[in-house]
């Protein structure tokens, strides 16, 4: 996905727990930890990674 000169792409470590769409949204698959990574590479180069743990519980 790009939006004003930066590109941004998701990944899920953890895809048997969570995937993560090429547009953000986070589908849970089953119960437990995965780690989402968010990449933002600017136009000028710079790349900046951000990553966030997520849990996945049983709906109450």
């Amino acid at each position: 996905m790009a939006a004003g000169g930066v590109t941004i792409e998701y990944s899920s470590e953890g895809e048997s727990i969570a995937v993560v769409s090429k547009d953000g949204v986070i589908t849970p698959k089953a119960l437990g930890k995965a780690t989402i990574t968010i990449k933002f590479t600017y136009s000028y180069g710079k790349v900046k990674v951000v990553t966030k743990d997520i849990v996945v519980k049983q709906k109450r």
